[in-house]
């Protein structure tokens, strides 16, 4: 046998223990486990880390005028729709980057929400930064209204059998409230 034969044969059985090795370590048991206790140069990856708690829901805000006590309320309206899927998004997508930075917010609001009243809520800098959000998305579109509500929705995705939830609605804001409007002018998404 050469030694290029055996050269090539020993490489390629490495690759093969190496894949093997590494498929095993990515079981969760202490059993496949011990490759990589004995793994002191960190050749074998583990994988596992990734999604250990996957969200199963994205949230959307939702916005409307206030009408007078009496008068009946506007609809609800998405100001920023998230962009339909296309094949080049499966390379270039910037835009998610904003639905991922909305569901962020959302995910540290939602324990605030547990703990507290409402109206604390709403004086929290997350929450302000939703707001932001919101004016900065309706001073986009050029809304003359003054005073309007946020609702944050968690919903199920693409999945349709699940009914969207309200999770908050916040209090009748301003668009010019607490210098909102030149700081929400710097986050337009």
């Amino acid at each position: 046998m050469s030694t290029r034969r055996w050269g090539s044969g020993a490489i390629g059985g490495t690759v093969l223990a190496w894949i093997i090795v590494t498929m095993l370590a990515q079981v969760p048991s202490p059993a496949f486990g011990r490759a990589r206790s004995r793994d002191w140069l960190g050749l074998v990856p583990n994988w596992r880390f990734f999604a250990p708690n996957p969200a199963q829901h994205d949230f959307a805000i939702y916005v409307r005028p206030t009408r007078p006590v009496g008068e009946r309320q506007a609809q609800w309206t998405r100001p920023r729709v998230v962009a339909e899927r296309r094949l080049h998004h499966a390379v270039w997508f910037p835009q998610r980057r904003a639905d991922k930075a909305l569901f962020d917010l959302c995910s540290d609001l939602l324990p605030v929400l547990d703990s507290e009243f409402p109206h604390r809520v709403e004086s929290r800098p997350v929450f302000k930064v939703l707001r932001a959000w919101a004016i900065a998305d309706l001073l986009a579109q050029g809304v003359e209204d003054d005073y309007f509500q946020l609702a944050l929705v968690r919903f199920a995705g693409s999945d349709d059998s699940v009914d969207p939830e309200i999770v908050f609605v916040s209090s009748p804001f301003s668009l010019s409230v607490d210098g909102a409007v030149d700081g929400a002018r710097g986050c337009r998404g």
